[in-house]
Order: structure tokens, then C-alpha cells, then sequence
């Protein structure tokens, strides 16, 4: 994580350039040594890399990041959050479920969640976070429906998520039970509206009951 002033301020620059040079990156109120050094942290870190024509300019890695760099924890907030919502059931129709033990919305509970990964397909990465959360394995994910979820908790934003939700059915078998973030149960004819669900969940399990093709939900809940 980048948390220096001018790392960041350099990281900017070059977000706005294609390649800069050393002088044209150097603010003229820093010392050239101190500017030298944290230029080396981010070379160290690769975010940025030095060409063979003496500029410089932004790894993957540093383009990455430099998208938000400037902006506040805030606005970073505000933005959604890409997960994978797996909606696993046996051949009972009891439902996996986990109960939250880590912010936000911690105690409530929901399907069990991931996030997607840059090099790989949703349903191949769906299968390892069921299998790394729970000990299960599904043989195929599909894909059911997408969506963004905001939740609110005394007027504030507590979470904003862009979901692709995903289904598959597996044998009965005793999960994994606890995590340091979650724990894991089946649930026979669960209560979606109940307190301690995730204000969601009554709207996800609709929407899969309800549609025969993919569905698009778009809502905001208050805590």
C-alpha cells in the first residue's frame, strides 16, 4: 500500500503521463535525495520502472494503482466493490449459508462469498473459494444473476457491491465449520426475512425463485 505523500504524488504524475523524466517528475521544493528515495520504494515495489532512454513510467502494477491514488478513503468507499455470491444448495434443497464474524455487517448472515480473479474464469474461481471457505466442491457453477447492493447503517454507507451471483448443487457434507471470518451451516427452509439475514437475502432468493433467466437486481437497504 502507498502511503507516502510524494510516492503518491509521483504515481499521479505519471498516471497523466505516458513517460516522464526525473526533472519533470521532481517537484522543486524536494530534495533531491529524499525525491531519489522514494522514487527507488516504488521502482522496489514495481510500480514504476525505468526505461532505457533514461524516463520513467508506470508498471501494470503502478497503473493499477494509480487509477485511485488521489482520490479519499471516501470516494473509494463509494465506488462497488466486485464479489461472487454463491448460492450452493444440496439435494435436500438446504441452502450453505454463512454467518458473518468480520465488518461490515458483521453477525448477519448470507451466501458465501469471494472475489473474482483478473486471470481466471468466475465459475473456475467460484469453485476454489467454496472449496477454501468450506472444504466442499461443486462440479460446475453457473451464473444466475449480477447486481449492486448498498447498505446504509445510521445514514452512512456500510457497503456498496456489484454481485455476480452464482448457483450449483453438491451432495450433502459437513463444511469446513469456522474461519477467522466466517462460519459455515446448511439450512433447511431458512427465513430470508429474519433479523439476523442479511437485508439482501430475501431479494436474492426471489429473484433465483422467480426468473428462468439471468436477473438484474439494483437495490439499497438500511440497516
Amino acid at each position: 500500500m502507498i502511503e507516502h505523500h510524494l510516492q503518491k504524488e509521483i504515481l499521479h504524475r505519471l498516471v497523466l503521463h505516458d513517460r516522464a523524466r526525473f526533472g519533470e517528475l521532481k517537484p522543486k521544493d524536494i530534495d533531491g535525495n529524499m525525491f531519489t528515495y522514494h522514487l527507488h520504494q516504488l521502482m522496489a515495489q514495481h510500480y514504476v520502472e525505468k526505461h532505457e532512454d533514461g524516463s520513467y513510467g508506470l508498471t501494470a502494477a503502478g497503473k493499477a494503482a494509480g487509477i485511485n491514488i488521489t482520490q479519499s478513503a471516501r470516494a473509494v468507499l463509494e465506488q462497488a466493490h466486485a464479489i461472487l455470491l454463491l448460492a450452493v444448495r444440496d439435494q435436500h434443497s438446504a441452502w450453505l449459508l454463512r454467518r458473518r464474524l468480520a465488518q461490515p455487517t458483521h453477525g448477519k448472515i448470507g451466501f458465501i462469498h469471494g472475489e473474482p480473479v483478473a486471470d481466471e474464469p468466475i465459475v473456475q474461481t467460484a469453485r476454489a473459494v467454496l472449496e477454501r471457505r468450506t472444504g466442499l466442491v461443486a462440479a460446475d457453477f453457473s451464473v444466475a444473476g449480477s447486481g449492486f447492493i448498498r447498505i446504509f447503517q445510521n445514514n452512512e454507507l456500510e457497503s456498496f457491491t456489484n454481485f455476480t451471483l452464482l448457483t450449483a448443487q453438491i451432495a450433502h457434507a459437513d463444511p469446513k465449520v469456522k474461519d477467522e471470518t466466517g462460519e459455515n451451516f446448511w439450512a433447511t427452509e431458512p427465513d430470508f426475512t429474519a433479523a439476523d439475514m442479511l437485508p439482501s437475502m430475501a431479494d436474492l432468493a426471489h429473484s433465483l425463485s422467480a426468473h428462468q433467466r439471468i436477473f438484474f437486481l439494483d437495490k439499497t437497504y438500511l440497516l
